[in-house]
């Protein structure tokens, strides 16, 4: 997978995302986000952005047994 992405973030925002995590999980991810001079709600925007342009989610998604939803279809 190319690992390079560039976005520029507009300014203009006009709608507010709500999601309810748990503490730990949130305080985790700030955490490492702060590490690396970011911060949640800035990185939830670039991943919605990287979404919206590469049309994919920066990860593979498995099933309990890591079989990809791209591989079983391969194998049917």
């Amino acid at each position: 997978m190319d690992r390079r992405f560039c976005v520029c973030i507009i300014a203009g925002v006009n709608t507010t995302l709500q999601i309810r995590l748990d503490n730990k999980l949130k305080d985790g991810a700030t955490k490492v986000f702060r590490a690396m001079g970011l911060t949640l709600s800035g990185e939830v925007k670039l991943y919605l952005a990287y979404v919206v342009n590469k049309g994919m989610i920066p990860f593979e998604i498995t099933t309990i047994n890591n079989i990809s939803k791209s591989k079983n279809k391969a194998t049917k």
